[in-house]
């Protein structure tokens, strides 16, 4: 069984030149490698259309996530990879698996790990939901690098608190005038008995996120990438005890997800 992954290195992939089949007013590809979900790129249909990353060179990329995704349970995307920006029969063609919750509602995030002899230059990703009410293509933020995956997995009894932010004065026996907010999960991971390993790569994970720059946490990589995947920034400090000598616990990892 895998153990938590993060993806908190995308500065390739954020770097490229991207494209886009189309794109509607300032709502353009070059949104999808922006932290906002607010500011997405937008497609003037709802497919077939694709979104594409030009990366300058090989680069291997193990894990792709899409956030602030519209599309339908019946979608069709894939996740593409190639030598060359040609596309007829690409070295790298992987269907996404739309995630839905008990209710059949689809999620707005897909998350995919690929095999890491994949270190190609050219990489897209295309869409096509022709029963799409919005009559388009959305996605708000797509996170794509090689992951890490934990070398000692988080303590039995890990918690995921979902929140509802959404804003209103309720009183009794009346339904209250709420603003809509967009729900939210807060997930937190203890760790005891940690090597030098993971101890080291989780202060160079803080190094470089702290608690300001988002990354993308997946609890469960195996049963369900995209439900238990998370795009999110850690609010906690990051505090290491000294177990004993080269055993260490690094106290709880808050991650908030990111929704808005």
């Amino acid at each position: 069984m895998s153990r938590t992954r993060l993806l908190y290195n995308s500065d390739t992939w954020d770097a490229a030149t991207v494209t886009a089949s189309s794109a509607v007013g300032d709502l353009v590809a070059g949104n999808a490698v922006n932290d906002f979900l607010a500011r997405p790129w937008r497609s003037a249909s709802d497919g077939p259309e694709w979104i594409k990353f030009d990366l300058g060179a090989e680069t291997t990329i193990t894990q792709v996530s899409l956030f602030g995704v519209n599309v339908t349970s019946g979608a069709t995307v894939f996740v593409q990879a190639h030598t060359s920006d040609a596309w007829t029969t690409p070295d790298l063609s992987q269907q996404l698996t739309i995630a839905t919750d008990a209710d059949g509602v689809v999620f707005d995030r897909i998350t995919v790990f690929l095999a890491a002899n994949n270190a190609k230059r050219w990489w897209r990703v295309t869409f096509a939901d022709g029963s799409n009410p919005d009559g388009y293509i959305q996605v708000g933020r797509i996170k794509a690098g090689s992951y890490y995956e934990l070398t000692r997995n988080m303590n039995d009894g890990f918690s995921i608190e979902h929140v509802d932010p959404s804003e209103g004065s309720p009183a009794g026996g009346q339904f209250a005038a709420y603003r809509i907010r967009n729900r939210y999960r807060r997930c937190a991971l203890d760790f005891s008995l940690v090597g030098n390993t993971q101890r080291r790569k989780m202060e160079a994970v803080f190094s470089r996120v702290g608690n300001h720059k988002p990354l993308v946490v997946c609890v469960d990589p195996d049963t369900y990438p995209s439900e238990q995947s998370m795009y999110c920034r850690l609010t906690t400090p990051l505090s290491t005890v000294y177990d004993v000598v080269n055993v260490y616990s690094q106290g709880t990892f808050v991650f908030e997800e990111i929704t808005e």
